[in-house]
Order: C-alpha cells, then structure tokens, then sequence
C-alpha cells in the first residue's frame, strides 16, 4: 500500500481509519478545513466564484478572515490546493512502481492507489459542487488547466527516468497526457451520473478500451 502523508488521505478519500488516528488538533483543523471548503463551495454556486470574497466565506464560515488564509492564500485555492499537494507525493508513488511494468499502467495503479475507496456524502457532494463550480467559470478552467500542465510535466519527467527511457522521448509527454485525459474522462462521467457510479470502474473501463485500440507492443 502507499505510504501517503495524512494531509494527501484527507484529500482523496481517506482510508476509515485515517481520522481515527489523527490527533484531536488535526481533527480540528480538518474540520475548519472542509468548513471553509463547504461554506465556499455554497458560496460559488450561489452567487458565483467572480463576485464571491474571501470576506464573505470567513463570515459564513464563522471564522475571521486571518484564519481562512491560514488554510488558504486565496478563494482559488480552496479548489485546487488539494490537487497541488498531492503531485510529489503521486509522483514518488510512480517512481516506485516495479521497472518492468508498462508506463500507462503504472500511472493507471498508482492512480487506484490514490483513491482506494468511493467517496460518499458529503464528500461527494463536496466533489461534485468543486467540479460544476470550475466548469462554469472560464477563469478556473484556465487554472485547472494550469495544474494539468504541471500534473502532466511532472509525471512526465518521473517516466523519462525509467531504464530505458531517453529523457527526450516524446513519447513519456504523450503517455502523461493520454494519462491526464483518461483521468479527466473518469471525472467528467461521474460527475455526469452525480457520484452514483463507481469513480474506480469508470477509470478502469477507461484504462481498458484505450489498451484495447492500442496495437500490441506499444506502450504510448
């Protein structure tokens, strides 16, 4: 199993027990955290991301402005702080997986290792409100596609390491940006279906019917 830091847990749906081994400070912490995600998340929706202040959520929030930048540098962040945490710890993830083993796959298991259960209540509400709220507002789609950019970088340089690889090889970009669409496909299908399917067998139905197109012996 991967061994993640309790902060990347917390983000991509913890295992039961995770909570439980936390400390009463952290519990508190957490829970101000997905306050100000929720109050946030409501806020966006309601009102929209461009006319929402800081101000407001703190207030919703009950809780003063100083303490949302404790958790928070900006409103943007609430949406894409967690997807920024996790890239060197899925990186290391990749980086480990055996050398042997083809380099979409190897994306494809740490990415089930990264999500290794569905996420449910207010979880998933939390997810779906954070995926309609950025596909409503151009200037978070041009953010997300940032992180998508350092997402697919990044994996990119982890797969030109592998024995065998020549660093320039077009190829690791392709097989990260292949990978990212993938994952983006997974995401759109279940927020499509709000949460009511298996987030995991969506991506892995992905991951199939791409290897199935893909001629034998390739690894893209």
């Amino acid at each position: 199993m991967l061994s993640v830091t309790p902060r990347v847990w917390q983000v991509l749906g913890s295992p039961p027990y995770a909570e439980v081994t936390m400390g009463l400070r952290e519990r508190k912490k957490l829970a101000t955290r997905h306050r100000l995600v929720d109050v946030a998340l409501e806020r966006f929706a309601e009102n929209g991301y461009d006319v929402t202040t800081v101000e407001e959520i703190a207030n919703d929030a009950e809780v003063s402005v100083t303490t949302f930048f404790r958790y928070f540098r900006s409103k943007e962040e609430v949406l894409f702080i967690d997807a920024e945490w996790t890239v060197p710890d899925f990186c290391a993830a990749l980086e480990a997986r055996p050398t042997h083993e083809p380099d979409l796959e190897a994306i494809h298991q740490v990415l089930r290792m990264f999500r290794v259960r569905e996420v449910h209540g207010d979880e998933r509400q939390r997810r779906l409100r954070q995926h309609r709220v950025v596909a409503d507002t151009p200037v978070l789609r041009g953010r997300a596609h940032l992180v998508a950019q350092r997402w697919q970088r990044e994996v990119a340089a982890v797969l030109a390491k592998r024995p065998g690889t020549f660093p320039d090889n077009r190829n690791v970009r392709l097989t990260a940006a292949i990978a990212f669409t993938i994952v983006s496909f997974a995401d759109d299908e279940w927020c499509a279906h709000e949460g009511a399917v298996n987030w995991l067998t969506i991506l892995d139905e992905a991951f199939d019917s791409h290897a199935a197109l893909t001629p034998s012996g390739l690894d893209p």
